[in-house]
């Protein structure tokens, strides 16, 4: 790696794209992704847009989690999954104070372990 500009580069578009070549796997520090970093990268699109990920609308069909945030700092995470075939509901709507927390509690859930099989270092 030849600078943190360029792990940091790396990190946004795994948060964006959920997914790095092979080559620039490599080039993560221990071939992880800091978990500093990746909810660093999400509170920065979140400041941006006010939605992460950005694509998705919490009205959209999807499974997993949508992060809204308020003009007062505020966040709220909805979760959906697939009730049935195709059709995706609500299972629940979590409200933060700040976008901190939305990204650390959505991170945790959303991503877990790792990203596109790219490990996250919650210790950092």
């Amino acid at each position: 790696m030849d600078s943190p500009s360029d792990e940091k580069a790396l990190i946004h578009e795994l948060v964006t794209t959920w997914h790095l070549n092979v080559h620039d796997r490599r080039a993560l520090p221990g071939g992880k992704a800091r978990a500093s970093l990746v909810c660093e990268e999400i509170g920065e699109i979140l400041a941006r847009e006010g939605r992460y990920p950005v694509e998705w609308q919490p009205d959209d069909s999807f499974a997993g989690g949508v992060i809204e945030c308020r003009k007062d700092g505020s966040c709220r995470v909805t979760w959906k999954a697939e009730v049935s075939m195709m059709h995706y509901e609500a299972v629940s709507v979590q409200e933060y104070r700040s976008r901190e927390a939305a990204v650390s509690a959505f991170a945790r859930t959303f991503f877990g372990g790792d990203i596109d099989g790219i490990p996250i270092d919650w210790t950092e």
